[in-house]
């Protein structure tokens, strides 16, 4: 993914929720599907970069310094609040 090159995967687990958009899923033990799904890629290049985009941003999401700091003060924002409204314990 942080190759810029187009995924494909099978339906597994939590991949799907995990690649979003960014990979075409595939049922698995479905080589009918999958080889459907690789001929449909190689045979379009727009797609083949559209899928390499989104990949590349996906996979470099979680170490995007900015949007760490952010999740992290709104966990801290969360808990003062639940602290403040006596949900939770500040002790």
């Amino acid at each position: 993914m942080l190759a810029r090159r187009p995924c494909v995967t099978t339906d597994v687990g939590q991949i799907r929720a995990a690649v979003g958009d960014a990979a075409v899923v595939v049922p698995p033990d479905d080589i009918d599907a999958l080889t459907a799904a690789l001929a449909a890629l190689v045979n379009d290049a727009a797609a083949r970069r559209r899928l390499g985009d989104r990949a590349a941003t996906l996979a470099h999401r979680p170490f995007d310094v900015r949007r760490t700091v952010a999740e992290i003060v709104a966990i801290y924002r969360a808990a003062l609040d639940q602290a403040k409204a006596g949900r939770i314990s500040s002790a």
